[in-house]
């Protein structure tokens, strides 16, 4: 050995793991969720700083949750946490740091509250209440199949198999799906019969259009939100109500949660669970009387 010490890098920052998280999440996931990693890293940094990765601790980390939970709803809050676990999981498993501070830190707790859903008949009654055809289609299409709002107004000609009646989603140019993952949709007649309804020759290769041009979430959004008060629903039942609604009319027709995780393309089943939250248990019932034996007691016998 020479008689110079060795030189020792500096330990990777804050701002280090921070930059490589965006580049990478930038290059495989949706720019909704990019987004949101971007504007966890600044509430981040402006409560942490930018310390040396090694030096951060699960007190810091709980010490924003504080700093979070004064300013934002519990909701946004476990948002934020579970964007910063994924990104020091990332900085481990790049030998960044040896361990993630927020190893043994619990997300915030919130109030059980009923998620908004359609009732069925509801559901009808809006559906028969909508005037305009191509509004109607994606409506009900939604409700059919689960499909994200993004998912559906991104479809397109060549991701849907008629012969093996599913719908195979994939990223392209334009549309990132939500986990940056492939998975197919399957399709009921109803939906089917919808898509046939859609005019395949408009060149863009969209499957559903609005006079041939690509329909903007914000035309299906404004539009479904009059119709929802113009029929006299919860007002705060919006698009995204439709997905909800087509996990809970499976859950009440005794679909089991792994089923509905693997229909809604939720990479965890915990949070498919979220949507059992307003499920009371006589409703399950049907359910549970599916499971049934023949008893060889006599009715005139006591235990």
């Amino acid at each position: 050995m020479s008689g110079k010490s060795a030189v020792r890098r500096p330990a990777p920052r804050v701002s280090d793991l921070f930059s490589e998280v965006l580049k990478y999440v930038g290059a495989t996931l949706e720019p909704g969720t990019f987004a949101i990693y971007r504007t966890t890293f600044a509430h981040f940094s402006s409560s942490a700083g930018n310390p040396p990765l090694p030096s951060l601790t699960p007190r810091d980390i709980d010490k924003y949750k504080i700093e979070r939970l004064a300013a934002v709803a519990p909701a946004t809050v476990n948002i934020e946490l579970r964007t910063l676990k994924s990104a020091f999981r990332l900085g481990v498993r790049w030998n960044m740091l040896a361990r993630s501070p927020l190893d043994g830190v619990s997300l915030a707790r919130i109030s059980e509250r009923e998620p908004p859903y359609y009732g069925r008949e509801e559901f009808q009654i809006l559906l028969d209440t909508i005037r305009e055809p191509w509004l109607r289609d994606v409506v009900l299409f939604a409700a059919l199949t689960g499909m994200r709002q993004g998912e559906i107004l991104s479809l397109r000609w060549d991701q849907v198999d008629f012969r093996a009646r599913v719908a195979r989603l994939s990223s392209s140019a334009s549309f990132r799906t939500k986990t940056g993952k492939r998975r197919s949709v399957p399709l009921g007649d109803t939906a089917i019969q919808v898509l046939r309804a859609q005019e395949p020759g408009n060149g863009s290769g969209i499957v559903f259009t609005l006079r041939g041009r690509p329909m903007l979430r914000r035309w299906v959004t404004t539009k479904l939100r009059r119709y929802v008060r113009e029929v006299g629903l919860d007002r705060r039942l919006n698009f995204q109500s439709l997905r909800t609604s087509f996990a809970s009319w499976l859950a009440l027709d005794g679909v089991s949660i792994y089923q509905i995780s693997k229909l809604l393309g939720h990479s965890d089943v915990k949070i498919t669970q979220e949507y059992y939250a307003h499920l009371e248990p006589a409703e399950l019932h049907d359910v549970v009387d599916k499971i049934t034996f023949r008893s060889e007691r006599s009715s005139g016998q006591h235990p």
